[in-house]
């Protein structure tokens, strides 16, 4: 019973996962792909268990559960598919954001790698892209994508939300990005980070906030202009710092 409990299984995870855009999801984001293969392990090693038992009882050949558990073990061996490699990649760099770790996080992607910030200029290349590292590390950035769909080297990730001091220094807790954050592969590494757009009810609070930072600035902290000439920012360390100095003084003004 447990090897043809196995092999139902077994072989009802295959084309599941063969039909879904995400080749190795996590349990919360596909919790049938988790039930299904998590189900047929746990029938592989039960059945294991029994096979040993009857081999030393001498009540029955365990020849079937031993296929069982050996398609099991192979299976479970196999090497992870590309997609999956980059995947992993993704959760890393995730990681190391959110740990600041400005090294680990660099070494997630090519030397060429290219960051589009919407409405600000391109950033491109290892020293530039460190540069945007630490600037996320001095502000404590939270990033959260979770993988969607895979178009060629390109893997889209549903909706995001990101958390950093600047944020949170004019009054917003967070940002939501809609679903289509592209992050495009070459190899196993990152080669460009593409953020979609605001979703609507963000983009909104995040206009009305920036919108009184702003007005504030205009006679409170004229070296915003410095900062941000145009609108245009410096993603760096030092940026970053006098930042938080500038929203320091924010803060404090709309406690009073």
């Amino acid at each position: 019973m447990l090897v043809g409990l196995f092999f139902l299984l077994f072989f009802a995870w295959i084309p599941y996962v063969r039909a879904t855009p995400i080749p190795r999801p996590t349990f919360f984001s596909d919790p049938i792909h988790a039930v299904l293969i998590l189900s047929a392990a746990l029938s592989a090693i039960v059945g294991a268990g029994v096979g040993v038992l009857a081999w030393f009882r001498s009540r029955e050949p365990s020849i079937w559960v031993a296929i069982s558990v050996l398609v099991g073990v192979l299976s479970a061996c196999a090497p992870p598919s590309q997609e999956a490699r980059r995947e992993q990649v993704l959760r890393g760099y995730i990681g190391a954001v959110n740990a600041n770790d400005v090294d680990a996080a660099l070494s997630y992607h090519t030397p060429d790698a290219e960051f589009l910030i919407p409405g600000q200029n391109l950033i491109r290349g290892t020293e530039p892209m460190r540069a945007l590292l630490q600037w996320d590390s001095v502000l404590a950035s939270q990033i959260r994508f979770e993988p969607e769909s895979w178009a060629g080297d390109t893997l889209v990730v549903g909706p995001g939300v990101e958390r950093n001091a600047w944020f949170s220094g004019v009054g917003i807790d967070s940002i939501r990005y809609g679903a289509g954050t592209r992050f495009v592969f070459e190899g196993d590494r990152i080669k460009g980070v593409y953020p979609s757009a605001l979703e609507p009810e963000s983009l909104e609070a995040f206009q009305t906030r920036v919108g009184a930072f702003l007005g504030w600035a205009q006679t409170n902290a004229p070296e915003v202009e410095e900062l941000a000439p145009g609108g245009l920012f410096t993603y760096d360390r030092e940026s970053a710092a006098a930042w938080l100095v500038v929203l320091d003084r924010y803060r404090d003004g709309r406690e009073d």
